[in-house]
C-alpha cells in the first residue's frame, strides 16, 4: 500500500522547525511526564517522526535509556539520525511499517505512539503488534488528537474555498479518529487488563504567524503540496483567512490555540 503521508527533505524541514516546536514537543513533554522509565527498560517509539518524543525520553530521563524509533517514512528517519547524530549508540532509527516492527516479542518495557495510530490504514494490526514487542509487565503510551480546534477549522474552510473541498477534508482528517472510543474497546480484544483515558491540553503555539509560521505549518504537512502548486497567490489568501478567523487568539505575532489529545494508557497489571 502507498504511504500517502511520506514527505519530502523539505517538508520533514518545515515540520521539524514548526510542527515540532509548535505542538509535537509540548505533547511529547506532556506526555512522558505520565510514566515513569528507569535503568533497565527498554523504550520503542512507533510512528517517531523526525524523533521527538525519543528526544524528550531521554532529556528527562537520562542517556541510559535504551530508545528506538520506527516509521514508515524515510525522510522523517533520515531526519532523526541527523539530529541525533551527537549522540551515537543513544538511539536505534528504522523505517518500519508499525505492523511490522523489527523486534522480538516481549523486547520493550514502554511503547509509545505519538499522534500516529490515525494514519495507519488497519489500526488493530499496528495495536497487535505493538502488544507483541511489549513486555508482559509493560505499559503501551498512546495520544491521539481529541477534536479540531479553531485554527484547524479555519485552515479546512480556507482551503475548501481556496484550493478544493479534497484539501479541507484533509486538514481536519487527524481528528476525526474517535479514540476515546475505539481504542479501549481494542486494547480490551487485545488483553490489556488495565486501560486508562484522559485528556491533555496543549498550546498549539505557531511563532511569527503573519510572517512565516502558517506557511511552514502548512508545507510541514501533506497539504503543503496542494497549496504549492496553486501558487503563492492561494498560500497568501489560506494564511489571511486563517488569522482573520483566529485573530482572538493572536498573542503580538504569535498565534497560540488550545490543542486537546486524548491520552491513553494500557497494561497487563492492576
Amino acid at each position: 500500500m502507498p504511504n500517502l503521508y511520506q514527505l519530502a527533505t523539505s517538508a520533514v524541514d518545515a515540520y521539524e522547525s514548526q510542527k515540532v516546536k509548535s505542538i509535537f514537543a509540548p505533547l511529547a513533554k506532556a506526555t512522558v511526564s505520565k510514566v515513569h522509565i528507569t535503568d533497565g527498560d527498554r523504550v520503542l517509539d512507533v510512528a517517531c517522526g523526525t524523533g521527538i518524543m525519543a528526544r524528550s525520553i531521554r532529556g528527562r530521563f537520562g542517556p541510559t535509556i535504551p530508545i528506538s524509533g520506527v516509521d514508515l517514512n524515510d525522510t522523517m528517519i533520515a531526519k532523526a539520525c541527523t539530529l541525533t547524530r551527537d549522540l551515537p549508540g543513544h538511539f536505534d532509527w528504522h523505517v518500519s511499517d508499525a505492523t511490522n516492527i523489527p523486534a522480538s516479542s516481549s523486547f520493550f518495557s514502554h511503547v509509545f505512539c505519538q499522534q500516529g495510530l490515525q494514519y495507519f490504514p488497519d489500526d488493530l494490526a499496528a495495536l497487535s503488534e505493538m502488544r507483541r514487542v511489549l513486555s508482559d509487565d509493560g505499559t503501551l503510551i498512546l495520544t491521539v488528537w481529541a477534536s479540531a480546534n479553531e485554527y484547524f477549522l479555519a485552515q479546512s474552510a480556507a482551503m475548501s474555498k481556496y484550493v478544493s473541498v479534497e484539501a479541507g477534508e484533509k486538514a481536519l482528517a487527524p481528528f476525526s479518529y474517535p479514540a476515546a472510543r475505539r481504542v479501549p474497546e481494542l486494547l480490551g480484544e487485545l488483553g490489556f487488563k488495565t486501560i486508562t483515558v484522559e485528556t491533555l491540553s496543549i498550546d498549539r503555539v505557531i511563532m511569527d504567524a503573519e510572517e512565516h509560521g502558517i506557511r511552514e505549518d502548512i508545507l510541514g504537512s501533506p497539504l503543503g503540496p496542494m497549496v504549492d502548486t496553486m501558487g503563492p497567490a492561494v498560500m497568501e489568501k489560506v494564511v489571511w483567512d486563517i488569522l482573520s478567523a483566529c485573530a482572538g487568539c493572536l498573542r503580538n505575532a504569535n498565534l497560540v490555540v488550545p490543542q486537546y489529545s486524548t491520552l491513553i494508557m494500557a497494561s497487563d497489571y492492576q
